[in-house]
């Protein structure tokens, strides 16, 4: 019936070793009791060729799909997410994949059901799932996590439908975090398993639990009346999960050229959907030249990150896309969720040395999205000074820099084709637009004036772009220094030096 209790067990993926992970459920079973049902998280059939006689048997069996809810007899609802984080919408996945788009889809199946989902099965990690916790539960390194088995999309999963339980596997730790309270109350118990062993076999080390057996009674879940030690929600606010680099390795079974070619394919159906003229574009992916490319730090699908040629301080990024557009709100949506990935990604590099970063975009007498990355120091009200540094100055010019209060509403309020944007952390973001056709008359330095000027970086000398000019051998070494300083941030494919 419908609150009868269930004894589950969740296990991690046996890669394969099928008849020895049954062999060992039946002396469970024997020992313990039958299951009412057995979860695998992870790799279950393997890559071995050795492994597909095990496995083709299990084809017959029937299947329940990629991703989807089910309901159980007792009333459990149960979800799952196959796979590992893959490609864009643009690109269709593979078969051990999931994107933005295969999610929105598990989303509104969910949203459909008017159900409580109360157990979660996901093979990666969601993205900063530890933090807040500050018990002793973290007992592994966080930046020894393999990336390619954790997803920011999972997180935003996991934010929309804030499970009684979720489980995950494939890193090979096994972490039961302290149980989470998310902005509407409901309380989540994340647990992650380790990498599947026979418990038979002669132990040389301590090996992490793989396995998680329990019992479930549909209204006795989470008791709201029950006393339980709980932490923040380990999402932040201000991350948006929802912003996905393609997976940067695939299962063994996809070559690094196949791999290469389908990305090559994306791009080249971007550059022919991008508007206007490339040919004399020096942003536009096809047109990097020699004099150029060695300024390239990582790309995306649709977006890539560089270094100035004609950098204010250290560091000055900047991020465009590979195919011609002239401003961010031209952008597909796509390849805006990559924007927000670059910046995401150096907002944690620049304040991992003790600094902040300024972003602006200057969509005026300019033909190609650039959105310009400046790193400032921590000290001083320094976030203050430069806003105030900012309206002052286009009140100089008798121009208005106003403040929006809600980012969302960024593209609501641009009704003309120009427009200068600023955002500032502390999520204070400003806009000006202008009103006709001639923009002659906007001064075009005018952030360097002010983020160079003696009130706050005090480095005047280098508003002239002129004077801030390196040769190539100079630009070269800043670049490879800061790749390898960005290299644990970058959630995109790294540029090889020619």
């Amino acid at each position: 019936m419908a609150d009868r209790s269930a004894k589950i067990l969740v296990c991690s993926g046996v890669n394969g070793r099928i008849n020895g992970f049954i062999d060992y459920l039946e002396s469970m079973f024997t020992e313990s009791g039958d299951y009412d049902y057995v979860f695998c998280i992870g790799n279950f059939f393997g890559d071995e060729e050795n492994s597909e006689n095990e496995w083709k048997q299990f084809l017959d069996s029937g299947k329940t799909g990629k991703q989807g809810i089910i309901t159980s007899s007792e009333g459990l609802t149960i979800g799952f997410i196959s796979g590992i984080q893959g490609p864009f919408q643009g690109i269709k996945c593979e078969m051990h994949e999931f994107n933005c788009e295969s999610l929105e889809m598990f989303k509104k199946c969910f949203v459909r059901s008017e159900k409580k989902l109360d157990i979660l099965l996901t093979s990666p990690w969601p993205t900063d799932v530890y933090n807040n916790d500050n018990t002793n539960n973290i007992s592994f390194s966080k930046e020894n996590l393999d990336t390619k088995c954790v997803s920011n999309l999972l997180s935003w999963i996991a934010i929309n439908v804030t499970p009684n339980y979720h489980f995950s596997g494939m890193q090979g730790i096994y972490y039961e975090r302290t149980p989470y309270k998310s902005p509407n109350n409901q309380i989540t118990r994340f647990i992650a398993l380790g990498n599947y062993y026979n418990i038979n076999e002669p132990e040389t080390n301590p090996k992490p639990k793989w396995f998680y057996d329990f019992i479930l009674k549909k209204k006795k879940l989470i008791a709201p009346k029950d006393t339980i030690v709980t932490t923040n929600s380990p999402y932040s606010a201000t991350f948006e999960y929802c912003v996905q680099p393609i997976s940067k390795e695939y299962f063994t079974k996809i070559s690094a050229s196949d791999r290469a070619l389908r990305i090559q394919k994306f791009k080249e159906r971007s550059n022919q959907t991008s508007e206007g003229k490339t040919d004399v574009c020096l942003l536009c992916w096809s047109n990097q030249t020699s004099a150029n490319k060695h300024m390239i730090v990582s790309t995306g699908d649709l977006v890539y990150l560089a270094g100035s040629k004609s950098p204010l301080v250290q560091e000055n990024l900047f991020i465009s896309t590979i195919g011609h557009y002239k401003s961010f709100n031209r952008i597909s949506k796509i390849g805006q969720f990559e924007v927000n990935m670059f910046k995401l990604s150096l907002i944690k590099y620049f304040q991992s040395s003790g600094r902040q970063v300024v972003f602006f975009e200057q969509n005026i007498m300019s033909t190609h999205f650039n959105l310009q990355a400046i790193p400032v120091p921590v000290s001083n009200n320094m976030i203050d000074r430069i806003k105030c540094a900012f309206i002052a100055k286009f009140k100089e010019h008798g121009l208005n820099l106003e403040p929006i209060y809600e980012k969302a509403l960024l593209y609501k309020m641009i009704t003309s084709e120009g427009y200068f944007y600023l955002e500032l952390p502390e999520r204070k973001y400003y806009l000006y637009t202008t009103y006709n056709k001639d923009n002659t008359e906007f001064p075009s330095l005018i952030a360097r004036e002010v983020l160079a000027s003696k009130s706050l970086l005090d480095i005047e000398d280098r508003i002239d772009e002129k004077n801030c000019t390196k040769d190539i051998s100079e630009e070269t070494k800043d670049i490879e220094t800061f790749k390898v300083a960005f290299k644990v941030f970058n959630k995109f494919k790294e540029v090889e030096k020619e």
